[in-house]
């Protein structure tokens, strides 16, 4: 018979193992989407997703090409992206972000609210700039 002990920690264990999680807040309602990453686009473009709700983007790359997707606002994504011009490597501190290498899959999770105005973008060089990005809307 397993210990009260024993089951807690699997418990949180369990709890722990994931993708990246922006957002550890109180549990929300889930949705998924699933994204196609190809050489300069992503597949879809535009997104509506629930406000107050915790969605995970499980993103596919499809191409023969390393791209990333980062969520920020407008601003954000324009300072990333000189960042990544720049040669730094790595993500914005604080911001939701992976790097997927070519036929790899990798998830990201965020929780929106009703006054985001947010983009899902690539930047690796040129990406961004040839329209690589996922516009969210969010519905309350």
């Amino acid at each position: 018979m397993r210990s009260l002990a024993a089951v807690t920690m699997a418990a949180a264990l369990l709890a722990g193992c994931g993708g990246h999680d922006h957002d550890r807040g109180p549990a929300a309602p889930a949705a998924t989407f699933d994204i196609d990453m190809r050489d300069s686009a992503f597949e879809p473009e535009q997104l509506t997703v629930p406000a107050a709700t915790r969605v995970t983007f499980v993103f596919h790359n499809r191409g023969v090409l390393v791209h990333e997707a980062f969520i920020g606002d407008e601003a954000e994504q324009r300072a990333h992206d000189a960042e990544m011009v720049e040669g730094a490597s790595g993500h914005h501190e604080g911001h939701a972000a992976v790097t997927v290498e070519p036929g790899k899959t990798a998830r990201l999770t965020h929780i929106f609210t009703a006054d985001d105005q947010l983009l899902i973008g690539c930047h690796q060089p040129g990406h961004y700039a040839a329209g690589m990005r996922i516009a969210i809307n969010v519905k309350d």
